[in-house]
């Protein structure tokens, strides 16, 4: 099956799949591997939701090359059934779920530990909340006084390509350098930049790839802090994350078309304009 759509609706499984691949690329075994995700989400883990979201991640991270282990195929069934007895994820997330279900029921996914190649696919060290910040700088957003504010970008999901590449999606906005967020709530009053109308509702969703370490230092990146709880705009339409914004415009070399991510923020801020939770218009 595919397990996509289930990063929409707990995509802290997407961090759990992407610390797996990690720590098996390093040489890490299945189990010490698995023992090493416990570790590292021992926080979440103490959180209902969030300890169901990760036992999901773990099956899924282990289905993905049929090394699935019985331990794990029972853990993840309970969590899918705590999700649901708890008021599941709504009339399409239940059926999700319930696919889920049944395909780790079915044990098409039990075997033995995979073999995972030392030539690993980049992963970025992110978490989901991770929030950064990159300070304007192109001619494009200087003419619109926007020179020495910041775009904001935090980390809410994520999703595997047909490649396997792992692609970081976000919110994003902007801040002045007396506004930098230092709380969750400070972070959602400076609002959503909508990405597209969709329906009655916006398309916030914007995706990150990166192709190394060295290419992600390109973007000009700084972390301020890590906010998971700083919510969704209100009126978010349910995205499929395959079709997001494209916010790759730092691969670009001088002849190539593609936008600036700067530039590209600053054509959506005109076109779509800022959601912000203090007042209705943008």
């Amino acid at each position: 099956m595919r397990y996509s759509k289930i990063f929409l609706y707990a995509p802290l499984t997407f961090d759990v799949i992407g610390s797996y691949e990690q720590e098996r690329r390093k040489g890490s075994s299945r189990e010490a591997a698995i023992k090493t995700l416990v570790d590292c989400f021992k926080e979440e883990l103490m959180d209902e939701e969030d300890h169901s979201a990760i036992q999901i991640g773990i099956a899924i991270a282990l289905c993905r090359k049929n090394e699935l282990t019985v331990p794990v195929q029972r853990e993840a069934i309970c969590a899918i059934d705590a999700i649901i007895a708890s008021g599941g994820w709504g009339k399409d997330g239940d059926r999700l779920l319930l696919e889920l279900k049944q395909h780790l029921e079915s044990g098409s996914c039990l075997g033995v530990s995979a073999h995972y190649s030392r030539e690993r696919i980049y992963i970025p060290d992110w978490r989901l909340g991770d929030t950064f910040i990159h300070r304007f700088s192109q001619p494009a957003s200087l003419k619109m006084g926007l020179g020495g504010q910041f775009i904001v970008l935090r980390k809410v999901g994520g999703y595997l390509d047909q490649d396997g590449h792992h692609m970081q999606l976000v919110y994003c906005t902007v801040c002045s350098a007396d506004t930098i967020p230092g709380t969750s709530a400070e972070l959602r009053e400076l609002g959503f930049l909508r990405m597209m109308k969709h329906g009655k509702k916006f398309d916030y969703l914007g995706q990150l790839y990166f192709k190394s370490k060295k290419d992600e230092e390109r973007w000009g990146l700084d972390k301020i802090g890590r906010f998971p709880d700083a919510g969704a705009p209100d009126d978010a339409s349910i995205e499929d994350p395959r079709v997001s914004m494209p916010l790759f415009g730092m691969l670009r070399h001088q002849d190539s078309s593609t936008l600036h991510y700067e530039e590209l923020v600053c054509q959506l801020i005109r076109s779509c304009g800022i959601n912000r939770p203090s007042h209705s218009g943008s």
